[in-house]
């Protein structure tokens, strides 16, 4: 039974980890695309 449990626990951390690591990579390409943006609009300013 605690083997189970384990296991449990540690697919559960391993989805909680995916999740996190996916979310932060979209938020890096979200932050990304918005400077590419920035850039883009100030050149055009100049």
């Amino acid at each position: 039974m605690k083997a189970l449990i384990r296991r449990e626990f540690q697919t559960s951390a391993t989805k909680l980890k995916l999740e996190f690591q996916t979310s932060r990579f979209n938020e890096l390409k979200a932050r990304t695309t918005e400077k590419q943006w920035t850039v883009a609009l100030s050149d055009i300013a100049d």
